[in-house]
């Protein structure tokens, strides 16, 4: 009788994917991204680092910092690494903006711009309402008017049981910015 040595079950590492969040929003999204890749049995992590707010550069800054820490405490690296920020910003903060974004470049950190804020990227994934070009004070009503009871605190299920990666896609053929990061991430489709 020959005995059989039990095969050790290999589990393929986590492809890890750096998330720098300017609020708690932008860190709902790429969790919400993170649980689209991974379900069709996919292993990708996303580090998601809320940055809690300042101008572009400090940002910048404060991501690649994160990043650096977050990088030294596992041997595998990240893959990619993105920012999302949100482009009503940019002009504010203007010649530190561009600085910002070469730093970033430098490092190999995406900026992906919210068009003009993330609450504009929310209202244009829903139905009919993706090619929006809206103010921000104009985009606040009306994403009410589309999601009731919506708030700035809103969750990675919130999102998830709101919309689907058609959305995404369907609003990113209109946004640019939405279409490089789905592309970065391979759902582009």
């Amino acid at each position: 009788m020959s005995r059989r040595t039990p095969r050790r079950r290999t589990i393929e590492p986590r492809i890890r994917t750096y998330f720098g969040a300017e609020g708690a929003g932008e860190k709902s999204l790429a969790n919400w991204l993170e649980d689209i890749r991974n379900s069709n049995g996919r292993r990708h992590h996303h580090d998601v680092h809320n940055l809690l707010g300042g101008d572009t550069l400090s940002l910048v800054e404060k991501a690649l910092k994160k990043r650096r820490q977050r990088d030294l405490l596992r041997p595998n690296g990240f893959v990619k690494s993105f920012l999302l920020l949100d482009f009503d910003r940019h002009a504010q903060d203007g010649e530190r903006s561009q600085e910002a974004e070469r730093l970033a470049r430098r490092n190999g950190l995406i900026v992906i711009w919210q068009l003009p804020n993330l609450e504009g990227l929310l209202l244009r994934l829903f139905p009919d309402c993706e090619t929006l070009k809206l103010p921000a004070p104009e985009i606040d009503r009306n994403l009410e008017r589309k999601w009731p009871g919506y708030t700035k605190t809103f969750s990675r299920q919130d999102l998830q049981d709101r919309f689907t990666l058609e959305d995404l896609r369907r609003a990113a053929r209109f946004d640019e910015n939405l279409l490089r990061l789905l592309r970065e991430l391979d759902l582009a489709g």
